[in-house]
């Protein structure tokens, strides 16, 4: 598996759609110069990740207004465009999230999550995605974490 440029002779990027592509790379041994060329598209599904990308504000977590005694400056969280992560805080750690795959109300898959690890002194370490599943429900500006078992888990507000 590699990464590769949108310049790709023959392909057409559908930004909705999670596309598997075989592709030929020619690298032009004199001058270094690389070409990728498709040779055909594998296999293409619709993706929903426009659905929670974004900027939201944590209004609600596990049935608590924020901000509150747990989150004293409340909790935003970046949905990014194009990059597939999920970007936050936890006051003192940044954090990312890879979202690889979103269904119209469920997140299918997670990637990695990656922290910076400062050691922070006195800060009280709080999740930096709260209630942040698998299942959601997206309405205009709200976004709806829930579980299977518990019910609501938290509210999120588009921001802008």
């Amino acid at each position: 598996m590699e990464r590769i440029p949108l310049e790709i002779e023959g392909f057409t990027f559908k930004p909705t759609f999670i596309q598997k592509i075989l592709v030929r790379k020619i690298e032009n041994t004199t001058t270094g110069e690389i070409r990728r060329k498709l040779i055909r598209v594998l296999a293409e599904e619709k993706d929903y990740y426009e659905l929670i990308e974004g900027g939201w504000k944590v209004k609600k977590y596990m049935g608590e207004d924020l901000p509150n005694e747990n989150f004293p400056k409340g909790q935003s969280v970046g949905i990014l465009p194009g990059i597939r992560m999920a970007g936050s805080s936890d006051g003192c750690n940044h954090i990312t999230l890879e979202i690889q795959k979103v269904g119209p109300d469920k997140i299918l898959s997670f990637g990695t999550t990656i922290s910076t690890q400062i050691a922070c002194p006195n800060v009280l370490l709080i999740p930096a995605f709260p209630g942040i599943t698998r299942n959601f429900k997206r309405e205009g500006n709200v976004l709806t974490f829930y579980s299977e078992n518990e019910g609501e888990v938290a509210v999120w507000e588009k921001l802008n």
